[in-house]
């Protein structure tokens, strides 16, 4: 078996991915070229030169990786593989390699597992700074505590489901609360962030461990603006830290790359969107 070679790609984009064999050849050439294609990760075509080979690929499902084997055989008689793995774009990441790879005027594919490392780190690094998460989570079951008997702190909640909870501690959600029992809190903007009884309302929250059980939908429906911006300034300016001299510009800790309190650029995107009551949900 021979190198391997990864590459990154959007879940929506049709692209064409290139192996160049000429190292491997030297004055041979290429006579057939076949690929072997997992589930998932659909071919649309495929071609070759006598160094090179080249297959067009769709689909992919986002935060999946595809290893795929080209074969091919030469007009010397030898036979030979390459790996091409495809890594399709992480669902969670807040902006697109594309995008960034604009933003530094890169055109070429060499660095885009470096590129794509960035666009990772500048997510977890967004996070940490807002104290939230900018993900879209599908319908699931959480448990907090609440802070008193009339109120709870929650993760980011788009819409709920079921608001349950655990009179007595011993881990059944015997009661059901309807709509007219809570209030969710902000009142005139989502995601909330806080759930207090209804002025009118039946229930109190049991104030004890994980005593509230809300089923409903996380997070955010979309990245917003300044979130998406700043996380194409952030990747970019970590990938660009290769050409700084004598080290490393910013903080990080551990590995842990993190934003710095006082940089301007996330004091004006990021201030907003900071959470000063984090929480997180037992899930």
């Amino acid at each position: 078996m021979g190198d391997t070679n990864i590459f990154y790609k959007d879940p929506d984009a049709i692209k064409d991915y290139t192996i160049n064999w000429a190292t491997y050849l030297v004055a041979d050439t290429i006579a057939t070229s076949t690929w072997t294609v997992p589930t998932g990760i659909t071919k649309v075509s495929d071609t070759k030169t006598t160094t090179t080979t080249l297959v067009w690929l769709s689909g992919g499902t986002a935060g999946s990786s595809y290893s795929l084997i080209n074969r091919i055989t030469t007009a010397g008689g030898r036979t030979e593989d390459q790996i091409l793995v495809i890594k399709v774009a992480d669902v969670f990441a807040y902006c697109s390699l594309a995008e960034v790879k604009t933003a530094i005027n890169e055109t070429s594919t060499t660095y885009d597992v470096q590129i794509a490392t960035a666009i990772k780190a500048a997510r977890d690094a967004i996070d940490g700074y807002c104290k939230r998460s900018f993900t879209d989570v599908a319908s699931s079951a959480r448990y907090y505590t609440p802070q008193a008997g009339a109120f709870v702190i929650i993760d980011d909640l788009q819409a709920i489901s079921t608001l349950e909870t655990d009179e007595d501690g011993n881990g059944t959600y015997e009661r059901a609360w309807a709509v007219t029992d809570y209030l969710l809190r902000p009142a005139n903007s989502t995601p909330k962030t806080s759930i207090r009884t209804a002025y009118n309302g039946r229930y109190t929250f049991p104030v004890h461990a994980d005593s509230v059980k809300i089923t409903a939908t996380w997070g955010y429906s979309a990245v917003p603006d300044s979130v998406h911006q700043f996380a194409i300034l952030y990747a970019a300016r970590l990938f660009l830290r290769k050409d700084v001299p004598f080290g490393v510009e910013g903080g990080s800790d551990a590995g842990t790359i993190y934003i710095p309190k006082n940089d301007p650029d996330a004091q004006m995107l990021l201030g907003p969107h900071v959470r000063s009551d984090w929480q997180v949900g037992v899930w």
